[in-house]
């Protein structure tokens, strides 16, 4: 009798397994804002290069802010330039770029910041109530009783106060919790900086976006191919062409050709 019972229990959960329905995977999409006025064109050897391998080449800065849709939630990379500062301040506020697609700054569950430079954090001041993701060699140079120069620690004194959540980040981090965004930690520009790794079975394969001050986010029409996507074998995900080398045994820091020099899609360092 004991073993019937068995068997007819063994079943019934055979069955509910069987007919149970799979997870949707959430709807995701990656928006780039301009966060910043590109400015003349600058020669890359001098910023970039300490072999000098690029000649007399130019090329011109963009400075760029992304969201990252999952589902109901929102990750917001970078805050760019702030408002106020001389020539390369951008002509629209990112709370104004948000409000074009119908979102308000407590919508923002996360802000990312990849390092504590002046033109990835301007706006950062604008999302008091997200939680800050940020690398602990950046926030405990923020938090400085003397923060050093080129440090840009007083957009956070939300965070610095205790009036925000803020995560220092020691190690790689899976935003979400399911593999789709990870920050990776790729000091050397700064002691504690991260850049952010989609995964290409999700964001990079789905839709990418634009949003500038007069368009509207739509998708953009050339994605990055497969040659120039890069195995990350840490986190088992896929990250753009590097420009930079920030990270041991195959680095990644910055880069991708799928959007003009230097809006380099969510993993960045200037």
């Amino acid at each position: 009798m004991n073993r019937i019972l068995t068997i007819l229990a063994a079943g019934v959960c055979a069955l509910a397994g069987a007919t149970a329905p799979a997870q949707a995977a959430p709807e995701m999409s990656l928006t780039r804002f301009e966060c910043g006025t590109p400015q003349a064109p600058v020669a890359v050897n001098e910023r970039f290069s300490d072999i000098y391998a690029y000649g007399d080449l130019k090329l011109q800065f963009v400075y760029s802010c992304y969201l990252v849709k999952h589902g109901d939630e929102y990750l917001l990379w970078d805050t760019g330039h702030a408002m106020t500062m001389p020539n390369v301040a951008p002509k629209v506020s990112l709370v104004d770029l948000l409000a074009k697609i119908d979102l308000k700054p407590e919508q923002i569950k996360y802000v990312g910041i990849s390092h504590y430079h002046a033109d990835h954090t301007g706006q950062v001041n604008s999302f008091p109530s997200a939680t800050l993701l940020i690398g602990k060699g950046d926030w405990d140079a923020i938090t400085s009783p003397k923060p050093a120069e080129g440090v840009n620690f007083k957009p956070f004194e939300n965070w610095i106060k205790g009036e925000g959540k803020v995560e220092p980040l020691a190690a790689d981090k899976d935003v979400f919790g399911d593999g789709t965004v990870i920050m990776l930690r790729t000091i050397g520009h700064t002691p504690g900086h991260h850049s952010a790794c989609p995964r290409s079975t999700s964001i990079a394969r789905r839709r990418w976006h634009r949003l500038s001050a007069s368009k509207r986010s739509r998708p953009i029409s050339r994605r990055p191919s497969s040659s120039s996507m890069m195995r990350a074998t840490s986190t088992n995900c896929r990250c753009f062409r590097l420009r930079r080398s920030n990270r041991r045994g195959g680095a990644i820091a910055a880069g991708s050709a799928a959007i003009p020099p230097y809006a380099l899609p969510l993993a960045v360092a200037s």
